[in-house]
Protein backbone atom coordinates (compact mmCIF):
# COMPACT_ATOMS: atom_id res chain seq x y z
CA UNK A 1 0.00 0.00 0.00
CA UNK A 2 3.02 2.38 0.74
CA UNK A 3 4.49 1.52 -2.42
CA UNK A 4 1.55 2.00 -4.75
CA UNK A 5 0.92 5.39 -2.39
CA UNK A 6 4.78 6.26 -3.04
CA UNK A 7 4.37 5.61 -7.10
CA UNK A 8 1.12 8.17 -6.88
CA UNK A 9 3.31 10.76 -5.73
CA UNK A 10 2.85 10.81 -2.01
CA UNK A 11 5.84 11.58 0.12
CA UNK A 12 5.34 11.32 3.59
CA UNK A 13 2.34 9.57 5.35
CA UNK A 14 1.36 10.31 8.96
CA UNK A 15 0.18 7.06 11.41
CA UNK A 16 -2.64 8.27 13.57
CA UNK A 17 -2.74 7.15 17.04
CA UNK A 18 -6.57 6.78 18.59
CA UNK A 19 -4.89 5.33 22.26
CA UNK A 20 -1.88 4.91 24.20
CA UNK A 21 -1.92 1.38 22.58
CA UNK A 22 -3.13 2.46 19.14
CA UNK A 23 -0.10 5.04 19.55
CA UNK A 24 2.45 3.02 20.71
CA UNK A 25 2.02 0.29 17.81
CA UNK A 26 1.80 3.31 15.36
CA UNK A 27 5.01 3.76 16.79
CA UNK A 28 6.14 0.40 15.83
CA UNK A 29 4.84 0.44 12.56
CA UNK A 30 6.77 3.63 11.62
CA UNK A 31 10.35 2.38 13.14
CA UNK A 32 10.05 -1.28 11.60
CA UNK A 33 8.98 0.52 8.04
CA UNK A 34 10.78 3.73 7.65
CA UNK A 35 13.92 3.27 10.03
CA UNK A 36 15.43 6.40 8.69
CA UNK A 37 12.36 8.49 10.19
CA UNK A 38 12.09 9.66 6.22
CA UNK A 39 8.37 9.08 5.40
CA UNK A 40 6.38 7.41 7.99
CA UNK A 41 5.57 9.96 11.06
CA UNK A 42 2.79 10.18 13.71
CA UNK A 43 0.34 11.43 16.13
CA UNK A 44 -0.41 10.60 19.77
CA UNK A 45 -3.34 11.09 21.91
CA UNK A 46 -6.58 9.11 22.59
CA UNK A 47 -9.69 9.58 20.45
CA UNK A 48 -13.14 10.42 22.24
CA UNK A 49 -14.84 7.38 22.12
CA UNK A 50 -11.59 5.67 24.01
CA UNK A 51 -11.48 7.68 26.72
CA UNK A 52 -12.99 5.42 28.95
CA UNK A 53 -8.83 4.64 28.62
CA UNK A 54 -8.05 7.47 30.92
CA UNK A 55 -10.47 6.09 33.78
CA UNK A 56 -9.10 3.70 36.79
CA UNK A 57 -11.23 1.07 36.11
CA UNK A 58 -9.61 0.21 33.02
CA UNK A 59 -6.73 -0.83 34.12
CA UNK A 60 -4.69 0.94 31.42
CA UNK A 61 -3.51 3.29 34.01
CA UNK A 62 -4.04 4.21 37.80
CA UNK A 63 -4.70 7.45 37.77
CA UNK A 64 -5.90 9.90 34.38
CA UNK A 65 -2.55 11.84 35.53
CA UNK A 66 -0.69 8.57 35.47
CA UNK A 67 -1.83 7.77 31.63
CA UNK A 68 -1.84 11.75 30.51
CA UNK A 69 1.89 11.22 31.53
CA UNK A 70 2.31 8.22 29.85
CA UNK A 71 1.25 9.86 26.65
CA UNK A 72 3.59 12.71 26.83
CA UNK A 73 6.85 10.42 27.56
CA UNK A 74 5.84 8.34 24.16
CA UNK A 75 5.94 12.24 22.36
CA UNK A 76 9.07 13.63 24.14
CA UNK A 77 11.23 10.52 23.92
CA UNK A 78 9.75 10.70 19.97
CA UNK A 79 10.45 14.64 18.55
CA UNK A 80 11.56 13.73 15.12
CA UNK A 81 8.86 11.23 14.86
CA UNK A 82 5.62 12.71 16.29
CA UNK A 83 3.93 14.99 14.36
CA UNK A 84 1.18 16.34 15.96
CA UNK A 85 -1.43 15.60 18.78
CA UNK A 86 -4.82 12.92 18.53
CA UNK A 87 -6.41 11.93 17.16
CA UNK A 88 -8.69 13.92 20.04
CA UNK A 89 -11.58 15.90 20.52
CA UNK A 90 -15.22 15.24 20.81
CA UNK A 91 -17.85 12.83 19.00
CA UNK A 92 -21.14 12.88 19.97
CA UNK A 93 -22.98 10.00 17.14
CA UNK A 94 -21.51 7.45 19.02
CA UNK A 95 -21.78 7.75 23.28
CA UNK A 96 -22.36 4.19 23.60
CA UNK A 97 -18.52 3.75 23.70
CA UNK A 98 -17.76 6.81 25.98
CA UNK A 99 -20.04 9.08 27.68
CA UNK A 100 -19.96 12.92 26.72
CA UNK A 101 -19.15 14.01 30.54
CA UNK A 102 -16.01 11.49 30.18
CA UNK A 103 -14.91 12.71 26.56
CA UNK A 104 -15.09 16.19 27.50
CA UNK A 105 -12.86 15.74 31.11
CA UNK A 106 -10.65 14.14 28.98
CA UNK A 107 -10.35 16.19 25.66
CA UNK A 108 -9.50 19.18 28.31
CA UNK A 109 -6.66 17.21 30.13
CA UNK A 110 -5.39 16.60 27.04
CA UNK A 111 -5.37 19.95 26.15
CA UNK A 112 -3.88 21.04 29.16
CA UNK A 113 -1.40 18.22 29.25
CA UNK A 114 0.10 17.92 25.67
CA UNK A 115 -0.92 20.48 23.42
CA UNK A 116 -0.30 23.74 25.94
CA UNK A 117 3.37 22.82 26.71
CA UNK A 118 4.54 20.68 24.03
CA UNK A 119 3.03 23.75 21.06
CA UNK A 120 2.65 20.34 18.39
CA UNK A 121 -0.54 20.24 16.21
CA UNK A 122 -3.72 19.40 17.24
CA UNK A 123 -5.36 16.73 14.97
CA UNK A 124 -8.68 16.98 16.27
CA UNK A 125 -12.25 15.05 16.26
CA UNK A 126 -15.86 16.96 15.88
CA UNK A 127 -18.69 14.50 15.65
CA UNK A 128 -22.30 15.39 16.34
CA UNK A 129 -25.17 17.50 16.91
CA UNK A 130 -24.76 20.49 19.10
CA UNK A 131 -20.95 18.86 20.14
CA UNK A 132 -19.71 21.87 18.67
CA UNK A 133 -20.73 24.61 21.56
CA UNK A 134 -19.11 22.48 23.93
CA UNK A 135 -15.41 21.91 21.68
CA UNK A 136 -14.95 25.25 21.22
CA UNK A 137 -16.04 26.26 24.76
CA UNK A 138 -13.89 23.91 26.16
CA UNK A 139 -10.87 24.68 23.46
CA UNK A 140 -11.16 28.41 24.20
CA UNK A 141 -11.03 27.49 28.16
CA UNK A 142 -7.82 25.95 27.92
CA UNK A 143 -6.18 27.91 24.85
CA UNK A 144 -7.34 31.16 25.31
CA UNK A 145 -8.68 33.09 22.09
CA UNK A 146 -7.25 31.30 19.38
CA UNK A 147 -9.16 34.01 16.87
CA UNK A 148 -7.11 36.76 18.06
CA UNK A 149 -3.55 34.49 18.65
CA UNK A 150 -3.96 32.72 14.65
CA UNK A 151 -4.30 36.69 13.82
CA UNK A 152 -1.09 38.14 15.90
CA UNK A 153 1.77 38.53 13.63
CA UNK A 154 4.78 36.23 14.68
CA UNK A 155 7.53 38.47 16.05
CA UNK A 156 10.22 38.39 18.99
CA UNK A 157 8.39 40.82 20.72
CA UNK A 158 5.20 39.04 20.53
CA UNK A 159 3.46 37.22 23.69
CA UNK A 160 1.05 35.19 22.33
CA UNK A 161 0.81 31.82 21.94
CA UNK A 162 -0.66 30.32 18.82
CA UNK A 163 -1.87 27.26 18.49
CA UNK A 164 -2.33 25.18 15.46
CA UNK A 165 -4.37 22.33 13.91
CA UNK A 166 -6.47 20.81 11.80
CA UNK A 167 -10.30 19.47 12.49
CA UNK A 168 -10.38 16.38 10.53
CA UNK A 169 -12.84 14.26 8.55
CA UNK A 170 -15.11 17.44 8.98
CA UNK A 171 -19.07 17.06 8.26
CA UNK A 172 -19.80 19.70 9.96
CA UNK A 173 -22.20 22.54 9.32
CA UNK A 174 -21.81 26.01 7.95
CA UNK A 175 -21.86 27.75 11.15
CA UNK A 176 -19.33 24.97 12.82
CA UNK A 177 -17.32 26.13 9.78
CA UNK A 178 -17.12 29.40 10.25
CA UNK A 179 -16.29 28.49 14.21
CA UNK A 180 -13.24 26.63 12.88
CA UNK A 181 -12.05 29.10 10.77
CA UNK A 182 -12.19 32.24 13.21
CA UNK A 183 -10.08 29.79 15.23
CA UNK A 184 -7.00 29.67 12.69
CA UNK A 185 -7.72 25.60 12.11
CA UNK A 186 -7.44 24.16 9.34
CA UNK A 187 -10.40 21.79 7.45
CA UNK A 188 -9.67 18.23 6.80
CA UNK A 189 -11.92 16.35 4.31
CA UNK A 190 -12.27 12.96 2.90
CA UNK A 191 -15.18 10.78 1.13
CA UNK A 192 -16.73 10.88 4.50
CA UNK A 193 -16.91 14.79 4.46
CA UNK A 194 -19.14 14.73 1.07
CA UNK A 195 -21.82 12.75 1.39
CA UNK A 196 -24.67 14.71 1.19
CA UNK A 197 -25.61 17.81 -1.24
CA UNK A 198 -25.12 19.85 2.77
CA UNK A 199 -21.60 18.19 3.13
CA UNK A 200 -20.75 18.99 -0.54
CA UNK A 201 -22.18 23.14 0.01
CA UNK A 202 -20.55 23.30 3.10
CA UNK A 203 -17.21 22.12 2.06
CA UNK A 204 -17.03 24.35 -1.09
CA UNK A 205 -17.06 26.78 1.20
CA UNK A 206 -13.79 26.24 2.80
CA UNK A 207 -11.03 28.65 1.85
CA UNK A 208 -7.97 26.65 -0.42
CA UNK A 209 -5.52 28.16 1.95
CA UNK A 210 -7.63 25.79 5.02
CA UNK A 211 -8.09 23.17 3.37
CA UNK A 212 -6.98 19.51 3.68
CA UNK A 213 -7.32 16.46 2.34
CA UNK A 214 -7.04 13.27 3.87
CA UNK A 215 -7.82 9.58 2.82
CA UNK A 216 -8.13 8.22 6.94
CA UNK A 217 -7.05 5.02 5.47
CA UNK A 218 -8.37 2.52 5.65
CA UNK A 219 -11.70 4.17 5.74
CA UNK A 220 -13.50 7.64 4.58
CA UNK A 221 -13.57 6.59 0.72
CA UNK A 222 -16.30 8.19 -1.20
CA UNK A 223 -18.96 5.83 -2.52
CA UNK A 224 -21.11 5.44 -5.66
CA UNK A 225 -23.85 6.49 -3.15
CA UNK A 226 -21.83 9.59 -2.42
CA UNK A 227 -23.68 12.99 -3.50
CA UNK A 228 -19.80 13.60 -4.19
CA UNK A 229 -19.26 10.31 -6.41
CA UNK A 230 -20.50 12.47 -9.97
CA UNK A 231 -17.60 14.48 -9.44
CA UNK A 232 -14.77 12.05 -9.38
CA UNK A 233 -12.68 12.13 -12.39
CA UNK A 234 -10.27 9.66 -11.49
CA UNK A 235 -10.42 6.06 -10.73
CA UNK A 236 -7.72 3.78 -9.83
CA UNK A 237 -7.88 -0.10 -10.79
CA UNK A 238 -8.79 -2.15 -7.53
CA UNK A 239 -9.29 -5.96 -6.50
CA UNK A 240 -10.36 -7.83 -3.71
CA UNK A 241 -7.13 -10.32 -3.64
CA UNK A 242 -3.52 -8.85 -3.72
CA UNK A 243 -2.69 -8.11 -7.25
CA UNK A 244 0.60 -5.85 -7.49
CA UNK A 245 -0.31 -2.22 -8.79
CA UNK A 246 -3.81 -2.38 -7.96
CA UNK A 247 -6.15 -1.00 -4.70
CA UNK A 248 -7.37 -3.25 -2.39
CA UNK A 249 -11.19 -2.94 -3.34
CA UNK A 250 -12.87 -0.94 -0.47
CA UNK A 251 -9.69 0.70 1.37
CA UNK A 252 -9.54 4.59 1.08
CA UNK A 253 -6.00 4.17 0.42
CA UNK A 254 -3.63 7.25 0.16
Amino acid sequence: MIQRALDSGCKRFIVCGGSLEDSTKALEICEKLDPKCEKLYLTIGVHPTRCNEFLPESEVSATPEEHVAKLRKLIEANPERVVGIGEFGLDYDRTQFCEIETQQKFFKLQLEELVKPLKLPMYLHLRGEKCGLDFFRIMTEVLGDMEAASQVVEDSSSSSEKYEGVVHSFTGTQAELEEILKFGLYVGINGCSLKTEENCTVAAEIPLDRLMLETDCPYCEIKNTHFSSKFVKTKFAASKKYEAGKLHKGRNEP
